[in-house]
């Protein structure tokens, strides 16, 4: 849950340089979702 909120900060950042693409962000979710079934 806090990788989600993690990423969502970085899609709302002012610079709009600064926020990650759709495709990036994509990558971090299923990395995260990787990593949680990791753990278990």
């Amino acid at each position: 849950m806090e990788n989600l909120v993690l990423i969502a900060l970085q899609c709302v950042e002012e610079d709009r340089h600064a926020r990650p693409t759709m495709s990036k962000v994509v990558e971090m979710l299923l990395l995260g979702e990787n990593n949680q079934w990791s753990q278990l």
